[in-house]
C-alpha cells in the first residue's frame, strides 16, 4: 500500500473532522471542490508543461494525458536533447532513455496504466475497498487526512 496525504487546502476546509471520514466522504469532498463529479469525469485528455534547471542545464518535461488510458511524456535537457521519453497506448508502452528503448506490457503496463488517469482520483469512484483511512497528520501546519491507497502499480 502506498501512503497518500490529501492535503489539499478545500479538502480540508470542506471536510469538518468531526463528520464521517470515511475513504469515500473525503474522495467525493475533495471531488466536489474541483467542480463535482460530472465535471471531473467528463474531462478527455489533459496536457502539462514544465521547466526547471537541473545542474544549471534549462530542462523541460511535457506530459499528456488522454481518455482512455493514453499517456505520454517527454523530458529535454538543453545540451543532451530528450533524455526520457514515455508513450502508453492503454496497453503496452515504451520507454526510451538515452537512446535505449523498452518495451513495457503485461503485469508491467500496470503502473502506466495508473499514470495515464488524467485525476487518479476517478478510478476510486469504481472501488473505494482500495482506500484504508488512517487518521490525520499535520503537513506544513494544517491538519489533513491522510489515506492508505492500494493503486493498481502496488
Amino acid at each position: 500500500m502506498k501512503k497518500i496525504f490529501l492535503s489539499f487546502f478545500l479538502l480540508a476546509s470542506t471536510l469538518s473532522f468531526g463528520q464521517d471520514v470515511s475513504p469515500q466522504a473525503i474522495i467525493e469532498k475533495y471531488i466536489s471542490a474541483l467542480g463535482g463529479r460530472d465535471s471531473v469525469m467528463a474531462i478527455q485528455d489533459i496536457m502539462q508543461e514544465m521547466e526547471g534547471e537541473l545542474q544549471g542545464q534549462k530542462m523541460t518535461m511535457t506530459v499528456q494525458k488522454k481518455k482512455p488510458s493514453k499517456f505520454f511524456t517527454s523530458m529535454v535537457i538543453d545540451g543532451y536533447g530528450e533524455v526520457n521519453q514515455t508513450v502508453f497506448d492503454g496497453t503496452k508502452g515504451k520507454m526510451t532513455n538515452m537512446g535505449q528503448e523498452t518495451i513495457i506490457a503485461g503485469e508491467e503496463a500496470s503502473g502506466l496504466r495508473a499514470q495515464a488517469e488524467i485525476i487518479s482520483e476517478r478510478s476510486y469512484f469504481k472501488d473505494f475497498s482500495q482506500l484504508k483511512y488512517a487518521g490525520t497528520e499535520h503537513i506544513e501546519g494544517v491538519l489533513c487526512h491522510v489515506l492508505k491507497i492500494n493503486t493498481l502499480s502496488g
